[in-house]
């Protein structure tokens, strides 16, 4: 792949990870803390009056948390969910397109990072068998990937 490929390439997979990835926000954006605010600002050091920090410890603020963090939890599932599924599909899309050697190997890597990228804003729900399994089986695809598409294509 010459120079001009490779730069077309970079250029598409950043593109399509961040157009994607934007996307996704537009249409199923990320809830807003507004506990906070309607609580009062958060303590920025140890000098803050103490009656402020004590209205953290309360019940309604720890139920304005806990029901953010629900919201939050399950809008972050959907974009997950939304740019695994926009990554997959962008991998079918690369392969097919890999005579194309620039745009095809544009479309896999911003592929990857979609998927990355929409793994790792769900990452912290996981646990850690979970965590290693999604690793294990993303690095075996994309050595079989490699092989089978890739590879073997030469």
């Amino acid at each position: 792949m010459n120079l001009k490929k490779i730069f077309l390439a970079i250029g598409i997979a950043l593109l399509f990870t961040i157009f994607i990835g934007y996307g996704v926000e537009v249409f199923n954006e990320t809830p807003h803390n507004e506990c906070y605010e309607t609580f009062g600002e958060k303590p920025r050091d140890v000098q803050t009056d103490i009656e402020q920090s004590n209205l953290y410890d309360t019940a309604e603020f720890k139920q304005c948390l806990e029901e953010y963090e629900i919201i939050r939890d399950k809008t972050e599932l959907i974009n997950m969910i939304v740019l695994v599924s926009f990554g997959v599909l962008g991998l079918i899309l690369g392969i097919v397109l890999l005579k194309f050697e620039g745009i095809g190997a544009g479309f896999m890597g911003g592929s990857i990072m979609l998927i990355i990228y929409g793994v790792l804003r769900y990452w912290s729900q996981f646990g850690k068998y979970t965590r290693l399994s999604l690793l294990g089986a993303a690095l075996a695809f994309l050595v079989w990937l490699g092989y089978k598409k890739i590879e073997n294509k030469s």
